[in-house]
């Protein structure tokens, strides 16, 4: 739409909402007949102007002014759709740019370690644990990260076990273009260890051998009395809380609650993988997550890749950044 505003010397073009565009004479004496010009072009218009007092009607002259300024409307939407243009195709030549140099870096290599995170979950559809909806406290009555805690496992195991079964377990996932991707890299011989804070046994599924589960993996569960073995289905199907049959003691979930410590032989692993790599390549995780996220100032290399979907806090030291879903990214290589 192109509202029209006059005055004598003033004439201001609404194009749309956001866009108002002022008009103002080369001239400003009386009785003249100026070429007006927009502020922020080179061109002159365009637009001739009359005062009343010149012989034509009211209703002309505006009528003039009008068919002008839509020509000058017409003019201003050429030039936006040619800017957007440049900045849709500015934005596709860097993601291109990008993903060559990622192309470039994984094909030379063949010391690859990947890091991932909760990103590389979601689009199997599992959900972070951590997303908080409407439907959530209608549920539970405690946060996602007070739930998960070693204090209420150990005084409320009820309310831990009903969160665990709905939001920790989801066996029917499958594993996404990225799982699979990395997994293909291991049997070429590309990539040496996927370090992982998922919990869900995706990168086993997939293939990979060598995954290095900082915060454990709900398909192994274990008696807290005699020890023994438990799956993840016997859990999902347990009444309550899961006890042994064998003994009747408690089955606990081999996964690194809120103020347990990180099992002290994987985390040397994953360091001395990430100091032995060439490429380290961080996946959907922002790095918040600490002490795992910290894991990456072990890197000495000088090819640390970060792809996730959001900016995270330390896209300012890595070599390069691809922002994107991880699974589609990956499913380009």
């Amino acid at each position: 739409m192109v509202t029209v505003q006059s005055s004598p010397f003033r004439v201001t073009v609404q194009l749309c909402p956001f866009i108002s565009c002022r008009i103002v004479p080369c001239f400003a004496l009386p009785q003249s007949y100026p070429i007006f010009a927009y502020r922020g072009i080179s061109i002159p218009l365009l637009c001739s102007y009359r005062s009343g007092s010149q012989g034509l009607s009211t209703t002309y002259e505006q009528a003039h002014v009008v068919l002008d300024l839509l020509t000058l409307a017409s003019y201003m939407i050429n030039i936006c759709k040619v800017s957007d243009m440049i900045n849709t195709c500015e934005g596709r030549r860097k993601s291109m740019n990008a993903m060559e140099q990622l192309r470039e870096m994984i094909n030379n290599s063949n010391n690859i370690v990947f890091f991932g995170g909760a990103g590389v979950s979601t689009e199997s559809g599992i959900p972070d644990f951590r997303s908080v909806d409407g439907l959530y406290h209608q549920k539970y009555d405690y946060p996602p990260e007070t739930i998960l805690s070693h204090t209420f496992y150990r005084q409320k195991p009820e309310e831990f076990f009903r969160f665990y079964k709905d939001k920790m377990l989801c066996l029917t996932a499958e594993p996404n273009a990225a799982h699979r991707k990395l997994a293909e890299w291991e049997q070429q011989g590309k990539l040496k260890a996927v370090i992982t804070q998922n919990i869900d046994g995706l990168h086993q599924k997939a293939g990979s051998k060598k995954v290095l589960e900082l915060h454990g993996s709900v398909l192994r569960n274990y008696c807290e009395t005699c020890g023994k073995f438990f799956d993840a289905e016997y859990m999902l199907h347990a009444d309550g809380i899961p006890k042994c049959d064998a003994c009747g003691g408690r089955v606990k979930p081999d996964v690194v609650l809120y103020e347990e410590g990180l099992n002290q032989n994987t985390l040397q692993e994953a360091v001395h993988y990430i100091k032995e790599a060439d490429v380290l390549i961080v996946g959907g995780t922002s790095l918040v997550v600490y002490p795992a996220a910290g894991l990456i100032d072990y890197y000495q290399g000088n090819k640390l890749i970060l792809i996730n979907k959001t900016a995270t806090a330390r896209d300012g030291i890595a070599d390069l950044v691809v922002q994107g879903a991880i699974g589609e990214i990956f499913s380009q290589l």
